[in-house]
């Protein structure tokens, strides 16, 4: 057998093929490399490109990764997606050297759905062939350098190096897993030295710059091409929130309990004129540690009737949110205590009374909350708007304080007196608010800006809330996903929030909507279209 040298050839379009390797036995005609054969190219669904260059993509040098979902059955345009270093370092939580360290790289992943590629190919007669040509291909994303595949990477008995079955169960259908996947990452020793093979060239050695490549795939890739078709459906959704619901009343339940003791200890040696705020934060946490009860109760329900995710949903937001707080405050409670039994300072009293504050913000975002329990479940009232939304940023008055962010609440169209009466559910509405605003208490702290502030105006004539911040802005690229469940630009977000906001408008016959862009070109404001009726 002869090997012929290797060559870098080229297409007609001046890109590297692949293997670059002609086989010849005995001098005799060359053997063809076989590709993936027509009878499987012809059943693709959809096609994700990835191109990432820290030098800048085109003409635009801020634009870093690129990129583009083809799907091939619905038959749409290529969708481009442009994401810039400030987008990219955020999302993957790291400054612009890290990045640059990486080197350029290109991943193509190819993805089959077994269920309807079965019911096509049997149309055809030629499931069996397509199948047997499927099965050969599959097993994920191979890491291929200079043309080389390294290891057993992209095969079904190899490493599931980018973690496709452990976040899909390993079968058909609408799922971005291993036997559904075709596809490379192409790197070089030239542009990655930091990519460098194990010793046993199984896979990458474990380092900053291939954990980064691995994010990079899975949050900008992958992450999409699952967003895109379906998420895996609606119980994929329903299995995040049942861990949220399940495991958070257990964690509130404890940190309270901490909380307590610290109060039974102590209480008897903290000075008299503190002991007023030492008993309403006891009395708070009783009551927390009810509400925990009654949200428990109704994520049982939710679950139990697995129809209705907008509840199990809420449920879900409420416990994750509450659990967020109350991990802050009780660990303070417990230290403020046993500072106050040594240390009267004003200062420290200060602090306790800030403390207390800040759980009764706690109680009042729950009692807002109150409908989603199983006693006032889906029941529709004509209730005043103005109202409940000065309640609700009552209830962030003292997360606000703490990140220096500015609220505003206008009303116009009627006096600031009178009451702008809506008739929709009162807990739905409190949380699709919520969303909006913890969303944007979020992204004020940013952009790097002093001047934080979140905006909610209700026009009483128009019917409609609008709510802007001055944070970092939406891209144009993601307008059209914005409320897609699982959509997320936050490092460690789930991309429930706006999703259920958008439900919690279209429960009602309303609307949730971008408001117009802003001269940047960047989207900073929502607008709900409140029911006519």
């Amino acid at each position: 057998m002869k090997v012929a040298p290797i060559t870098q050839k080229k297409n007609k379009k001046n890109r590297t093929v692949g293997f670059p390797i002609d086989v010849h036995i005995n001098g005799g005609t060359r053997i063809p490399i076989e590709g993936m054969k027509k009878v499987l190219t012809d059943l693709v669904q959809a096609d994700m490109e990835l191109w990432f260059d820290p030098n800048g993509i085109g003409d635009t040098p801020e634009v870093i990764l690129r990129t583009s979902l083809t799907d091939y059955q619905r038959g749409n345009e290529p969708e481009n997606t442009n994401r810039t270093i400030e987008e990219v370092t955020h999302v993957l939580n790291v400054n612009f050297e890290a990045l640059k360290k990486i080197g350029p790289v290109r991943a193509t992943i190819r993805w089959f759905n077994r269920e309807r590629l079965r019911q096509q190919a049997t149309l055809h007669g030629n499931w069996k062939a397509a199948k047997a040509e499927l099965d050969l291909w599959c097993g994920g994303i191979a890491i291929y350098r200079d043309g080389f595949r390294i290891g057993f990477s992209g095969q079904s008995t190899g490493e599931d190096w980018l973690g496709l079955d452990s976040s899909a169960l390993k079968r058909g259908g609408f799922a971005v897993n291993r036997i559904q996947t075709v596809g490379a990452l192409e790197i070089s020793r030239k542009e990655n030295p930091g990519l460098v093979d194990r010793s046993n060239r199984e896979g990458l050695i474990e380092s900053p710059e291939s954990n980064l490549v691995r994010d990079m795939l899975s949050k900008f890739a992958i992450d999409e091409l699952r967003r895109y078709i379906g998420h895996e459906g609606q119980e994929e959704k329903k299995a995040r929130l049942n861990d949220i619901v399940e495991s958070a009343p257990a964690t509130i339940r404890a940190r309270i309990l901490q909380a307590e003791q610290g109060l039974t200890s102590i209480r008897s040696k903290v000075p008299a004129d503190v002991q007023e705020s030492v008993q309403s934060i006891a009395n708070n946490l009783h009551f927390i540690k009810n509400e925990v009860t009654r949200f428990e109760e109704a994520s049982k329900l939710a679950t139990e009737r697995r129809e209705d995710i907008l509840e199990l949903a809420g449920v879900g937001t409420v416990m994750s949110g509450v659990l967020h707080e109350l991990t802050r405050t009780t660990g303070h409670t417990r230290q403020l205590l046993q500072k106050l039994s040594k240390d009267e300072s004003p200062g420290t009293k200060a602090l306790l009374t800030k403390l207390d504050s800040e759980i009764k913000a706690i109680n009042t975002r729950l009692r807002q909350l109150d409908p989603l329990t199983p006693s006032g479940r889906h029941r529709k009232e004509i209730f005043n708007l103005s109202a409940l939304l000065n309640t609700i940023l009552e209830g962030y008055g003292a997360r606000f304080e703490r990140h220096n962010i500015i609220p505003e609440f206008k009303i116009s169209g009627v006096d600031d007196t009178q009451p702008v009466e809506v008739n929709m559910v009162r807990g739905f509405v409190s949380l699709a608010i919520e969303n909006l605003i913890t969303n944007s208490v979020y992204w004020v702290q940013q952009g790097g800006r002093s001047d934080r502030r979140i905006t909610l105006e209700l026009d009483a004539e128009s019917r409609t809330l609008t709510l802007r911040d001055n944070g970092p802005g939406i891209s144009p690229a993601d307008k059209d996903r914005i409320f897609t469940a699982g959509f997320t630009m936050r490092p460690k977000g789930q991309g429930l929030g706006l999703f259920i906001a958008a439900e919690v408008a279209t429960y009602h016959d309303a609307r949730l909507l971008l408001d117009s862009a802003d001269e940047d070109g960047r989207y900073r404001g929502f607008v709900l279209e409140l029911p006519k009726e």
